[in-house]
């Protein structure tokens, strides 16, 4: 005998997306494992030869519903990006270390173009622009 299959009036049951997933066998997790997997790699190829970088990204979207200025969306950003450079592993330096670290603040936060006040409304609001924060080289001496 044949079975029978019973649908919804609304129609047939789409699987959730927790059903898709399972049905894939990939859990989200494992999926952006996956993506970052060559990335990971590459870093700790890189940070054998004694090369560390690391890049940081913080933003943020204001919105001022009444009051302020005006009424309206704004978007501020920090992007912060660091080398460092072990020149022992490197290149044979002994004892020496190079390091270099920068950010970028981006987009126009919610003080100048909503509010219209002294008093800075974010931590990561200021002028936009692209800063050197730390450059030097170490040298250690007498082991």
């Amino acid at each position: 005998m044949g079975s029978a299959l019973a649908a919804s009036p609304a129609g047939p049951e789409r699987p959730s997306p927790s059903d898709e997933t399972a049905a894939s066998g990939a859990e989200p997790a494992d999926l952006v494992e996956g993506l970052l997997r060559p990335f990971r790699k590459e870093r700790s190829r890189l940070k054998e030869l004694g090369i560390t970088f690391k890049l940081h990204e913080e933003s943020e979207l204001w919105g001022d519903l009444t009051g302020g200025g005006r009424r309206g969306a704004s978007y501020n950003g920090l992007t912060n990006a660091k080398l460092d450079i072990d020149l022992d592993k490197a290149v044979g330096w002994s004892g020496a270390e190079f390091l270099v670290n920068g950010f970028d603040i981006h987009g126009h936060g919610p003080t100048r173009s909503l509010v219209g006040n002294q008093q800075i409304v974010s931590n990561t609001e200021a002028t936009p622009s692209v800063k050197l924060y730390d450059l030097w080289l170490d040298q250690s001496l007498f082991d």
